[in-house]
Formats: structure tokens, C-alpha cells, sequence
């Protein structure tokens, strides 16, 4: 590691680092929390395991409201396991991110009348997570369906990107530890949104440059 060449990437992640600290000890944020707590007053008596839930369910219910996002990162990551004429499992695994995606993001837009209870968990505000059927469900398909989009932007890309991915992630995920989650709505899955519209392009643009015939049948 040439430290002398990466010397202003690490004075930025060092400066990010003072600034992330200025902020946590920052005193406005006893005030804030006591005055968010109003909004969301269940919040103060959740345990560990809850605010992984409202970090991981409500973010992946953004994507699947939006919809177009996760639609067309899906049918990208599809068409190009179709150009791997060597792997079969890759196209298999595919096609159930894609049936996944599309049942998700059509589902809770369209047909939610259907099974509400499904849908309660990423789309209302303000939820109780327990360990009730719907809720525990909804949290393994979040879990399932991340870890399918990290491997194949894994696979198609490089670790960069999934890393990328991640910290998008992982940015709308902490907040499942605020009690703002929900009064903050959708803004602060901007950075996920970000990341996830720049590995769109990147797979996109592999399925320009790769010039391999489609196909679902190994050679």
C-alpha cells in the first residue's frame, strides 16, 4: 500500500472520521432524540434486534415503491447471466432474483389488496416489529434479496462496487437506530439511491460491451 499515492484519500476518510465523531458528541442530540421520540414514542423501549429490522425492511420497501430502480438493475443482472453460456447456476439464480424483484415491486404497487398484511411491513409508518409471521417473512426476503443483488453486482462488476452497494445500503440502514426512520421518509435513502443508479449504468454498460449471443442452455 503506496501511502504517499492514496495520502489525500486518507486525509478525507481521517477528516470524515473527525467529523463523524464532532457529530455524535454533538449536545443538540439529546434534544433531538427526546423531541423525535414524540413522532415515534414505541421506539424508546426497542430492543437490539428490532432496529436491525426497521433498518433492513423499510429500507429495501423503499426500493420496492419506487420500483424502477431494483426493475431495471434485475433485468440487466438477467440479460447478461444469459450471455454466461458456462454457468447455469447463475442463470437460475437470476431468474429468481428477477421473479423476486418483480413480484415484490408489482405486488406491493398493485395487487397489495390481496394479502395487506404482507405489504404493512414496508409500507406503513411507525410499526411495532415483533415476531409475528408477516414480519419475521419480510425481513428474511429483505435479507435473501440483498444478498442475490450483492452477489451477482459481485460477480458482474468488482468488490469496489459491491462495496459501493453496501455502504448505500448501509447509509438508510442506521437509521433503523433513529426514531426519525420514518418522519424522514424517503430522503434519507439518497445515497442508496445513488449507488444503485450508478451500478445500473455499470451493468448496462457490460451488456453493451458484451458481445456474447443470449442464451439460458449451457454450451
Amino acid at each position: 500500500f503506496n501511502f504517499k499515492k492514496h495520502s489525500f484519500l486518507i486525509f478525507v476518510f481521517l477528516f470524515s472520521l473527525l467529523m463523524l465523531w464532532i457529530i455524535l458528541k454533538s449536545p443538540g442530540n439529546h434534544l433531538r432524540y427526546a423531541f423525535s421520540l414524540q413522532a415515534y414514542p414505541a421506539f424508546e423501549n426497542f430492543h437490539f434486534l428490532q432496529k436491525i429490522w426497521l433498518g433492513c425492511v423499510p429500507t429495501m420497501g423503499i426500493l420496492y415503491n419506487e420500483k424502477w430502480i431494483l426493475l431495471l438493475l434485475s433485468f440487466s443482472i438477467f440479460f447478461l447471466s444469459l450471455k454466461e453460456n458456462n454457468n447455469k447456476n447463475i442463470k437460475i439464480l437470476s431468474v429468481i432474483l428477477l421473479s423476486l424483484s418483480f413480484l415484490l415491486c408489482v405486488f406491493l404497487n398493485t395487487f397489495h389488496v390481496f394479502i395487506p398484511n404482507f405489504i404493512i411491513p414496508f409500507k406503513e409508518w411507525n410499526l411495532i416489529p415483533t415476531f409475528s409471521f408477516y414480519f419475521v417473512l419480510s425481513f428474511l426476503i429483505s435479507l435473501v434479496h440483498l444478498g442475490i443483488l450483492l452477489y451477482f453486482i459481485f460477480h458482474f462488476l468488482n468488490p469496489f462496487w459491491a462495496f459501493v452497494f453496501v455502504l448505500g445500503f448501509f447509509s438508510r440502514f442506521i437509521m433503523g437506530f433513529s426514531p426519525t426512520i420514518y418522519v424522514s421518509a424517503e430522503r434519507t435513502a439518497l445515497f442508496f439511491y445513488f449507488s444503485c443508479i450508478a451500478i445500473n449504468f455499470l451493468m448496462f454498460k457490460q451488456l453493451v460491451l458484451n458481445k456474447k449471443h443470449f442464451s439460458f442452455v449451457s454450451a
